[in-house]
């Protein structure tokens, strides 16, 4: 099995499914396009990647993505545009979206070619809602399907939570179902291929047809079944099933209980929420969980003069015991789940933050910028610019002009001097190489394994990847080899002085400087791109960021460190880690694989509850409750050496322990039940 590429793994993908080219490019691009990208002649913008891979049922968040300076600040003025919608700044708001229109005009971000006339900032602000689908449809005439449907995403998104304008946001959401999905009013979506973007678009628009109420509604509920059925049928990655798949219950469960089909209304809430859990999915676990203790007080309201609500409810499960023996959860719990995340809420995130919008998704991916990796590996391996630059560039000065972020290289010239560090120089890649989609399930069934302590379940699944995988490729025995390191290392089997030398020499292959010096990284600061500094010749300066794989290794280092005894070092590994990802010019939230874990275990280590609350707001922010409870426990271990923080801790440790049960993290729920009756002499789950 030969090393694949993106273009080709994806191509794998689309005829694994029986999918063709004209099948999965319509509405967003030429055949001619999508068959360059997958032979390796073209690449695309991140946007219209993920909607490539959404079609195919795939998820982005199983990727990691090496960025251009200008694709990388589109994603945060992105960003910055919703954040400034959800706080109903409109200036701001404006102001960004005139911005990230600008951005998205290829013409004028191209270097050869400049625009004979501009349009004013206020010019793009002032697109009013009469001329705006005319407008963003004819400029610039080079902005694609996917740019035009973004920026009536947008437009829709001002129009609902700022002006709560519900007839502007309808038709700004049709002109975006209409930019890539023309074919959405069609009774049958069978034949199409939609990403969970474009269904996301489709259910904001049943939101709002519903608020409308009248003759509109009888269309939202159309639409809303035909988003169901296909996200039932097609949605064919667990993880992002559970993701849309919420968002479409918490309407659907409603529309379920105006019918008066109560028990459907229970169900698709509670399939809903034993997904999220499943996968740690902390967004859109709230509206779920409110909407089913509205269900339960109903159902209380109505029935308790005639029947006991214990007693409807043993009816209930009895009844539909085939559909949900497996996920249902009673009021009582119910109802602490609900208390605690928005306790969590208010303690961590601010008051801005949605709980319901459609469009905010938990950002759970791997960014980093390709300037930042170049720089330090080529200082890393004490490589000259004209030594970087031979074979490659003409001119060396294009080396120092992509370093002081004046250019950004195109993408062969990138993984030409990747190639030189011994490094992927795949903008958008797996820390596994294989065309087989279903190893990225196991390899994310594996991580789930890992993060509860189920070794069974991890030794099972690596005899498949073993079995699948071409274990001659770096990336694929590396990572099947860190697992087994992660069983061996609970089991003391190998030593665990062997384990910790493997896991550096495995780190060694991409991360290429020493353990030692990973300390020092905590009082380095970033180079200064621009302007010469005197006897800057033989300066040190701050390494990258870890990729996902080195995070992993370099978390699993600190541990056996801190096991052999030599907590010092492994606290200066964390320290000089995390020193990395926070000086670098990606925000943290967007690497959330190493930022978080890594945090979180330097926070426990240290018993620090400003590090353990900075985990818990980047978990949050990115709609992540997997780890969480391990952050909340840390505070309040912390906060336990005040013995007025008695009764304050006893009940944060309580709230852990739903925590952990909420992810199905049975040994710590186990651990913290021991240690809750020997420290306080009562049992933490008595309710």
């Amino acid at each position: 099995m030969a090393k694949i590429t993106i273009g080709e793994w994806l191509r794998n993908c689309r005829e694994e499914s029986n999918i063709s080219i004209d099948e999965l490019a319509e509405g967003i691009c030429t055949h001619q396009f999508l068959d360059d990208f997958e032979s390796g002649l073209e690449n695309c913008s991140l946007s219209f990647f993920c909607i490539l891979l959404q079609r195919l049922g795939y998820s982005p968040d199983k990727l990691e993505y090496i960025l251009p300076e200008q694709e990388y600040r589109n994603e945060c003025l992105w960003g910055f545009f919703m954040v400034a919608v959800f706080q109903k700044k409109r200036e701001w708001a404006e102001r960004l979206f005139a911005q990230y229109t600008q951005a998205l005009d290829q013409k004028k971000s191209s270097q050869k070619k400049k625009r004979k006339e501009k349009k004013s900032e206020k010019e793009l602000r002032d697109i009013s809602f009469k001329g705006a689908k005319k407008e963003l449809w004819k400029r610039p005439p080079n902005l694609n399907s996917v740019g035009r449907m973004y920026l009536f995403r947008g437009r829709a998104l001002i129009a609902y939570w700022v002006d709560n304008n519900l007839e502007e946001a309808e038709e700004y959401l049709k002109c975006a179902l209409d930019s890539t999905f023309p074919g959405w009013k069609q009774k049958d979506w069978n034949r199409c291929l939609i990403s969970l973007i474009e269904l996301e678009n489709a259910l904001a628009l049943a939101r709002v047809w519903r608020e409308q109420r009248g003759e509109k509604w009888n269309s939202g509920r159309n639409l809303l079944k035909r988003c169901g059925i296909y996200i039932q049928k097609k949605v064919k990655d667990k993880e992002e099933h559970a993701k849309i798949y919420s968002k479409y219950a918490w309407i659907a469960a409603d529309v379920a209980m105006e019918q008066g089909e109560w028990e459907e209304a229970v169900f698709i809430c509670l399939k809903a929420f034993a997904e999220l859990r499943r996968f740690g999915i902390e967004y859109f676990a709230i509206p779920i969980l409110n909407n089913l203790l509205t269900y339960y007080k109903k159902a209380k309201d109505r029935m308790e003069k005639t029947i006991p609500l214990s007693d409807l409810f043993a009816q209930f499960q009895q009844k539909n015991h085939h559909r949900i023996s497996e996920i249902w959860i009673t009021e009582k719990r119910c109802s602490n789940y609900h208390r605690i995340l928005k306790d969590l809420h208010e303690k961590y995130l601010p008051k801005w933050y949605p709980e319901n919008s459609i469009f905010w998704n938990c950002c759970q991916r791997m960014y980093h910028l390709d300037v930042e990796i170049l720089f330090a590996e080529r200082r890393a391996f004490h490589m000259t610019q004209e030594k970087l630059a031979e074979g490659i560039y003409r001119w060396v000065g294009e080396i120092s002009r992509i370093e002081n972020r004046k250019v950004s290289p195109s993408w062969k010239h990138f993984n030409l001097m990747m190639e030189k560090f011994g490094m992927n120089g795949e903008q958008r890649f797996f820390y596994i190489n294989t065309d087989l989609s279903q190893a990225l399930e196991w390899l994310r069934d594996i991580q789930v394994y890992a993060s509860r302590h189920q070794y069974d379940g991890i030794k099972a699944l690596l005899n498949y990847l073993e079995e699948e995988l071409d274990m001659e490729v770096m990336e694929n025995w590396r990572i099947v080899r860190f697992y087994h390191n992660v069983i061996a290392m609970y089991a003391n089997n190998p030593p665990l002085e062997k384990i910790l030398k493997e896991d550096l020499e495995l780190l060694q292959q991409t991360w290429h400087i020493p353990l030692e010096a990973i300390g020092e990284q905590a009082k380095l600061e970033p180079k200064r791109m621009r302007g010469k500094k005197k006897n800057a010749k033989g300066k040190k300066y701050i390494y990258r960021a870890p990729l996902k794989i080195e995070a992993l290794f370099l978390n699993q280092i600190a541990t056996l460190l801190k096991m052999l005894g030599r907590a010092k070092e492994a606290k200066d590994l964390y320290e000089g880690v995390i020193h990395t990802i926070e000086k670098s010019r990606i925000l943290p939230e967007f690497q959330f694989y190493s930022y978080s874990p890594l945090l979180g275990n330097m926070a426990k280590q240290k018993y620090s509850i400003t590090d353990a609350e900075t985990a818990i707001r980047t978990s949050l922010r990115c709609g992540n409750m997997e780890n969480i409870g391990h952050y909340y426990l840390t505070i309040a271990c912390a906060m336990l050496d005040d013995s007025s923080n008695r009764e304050c801790c006893m009940q944060m440790m309580r709230d852990c322990y739903y925590l952990f049960e909420l992810s199905d993290h049975q040994e710590n729920m186990r651990t913290l039940r021991k240690y809750f009756k020997d420290k306080f002499n009562i049992e933490i789950n008595q309710n």
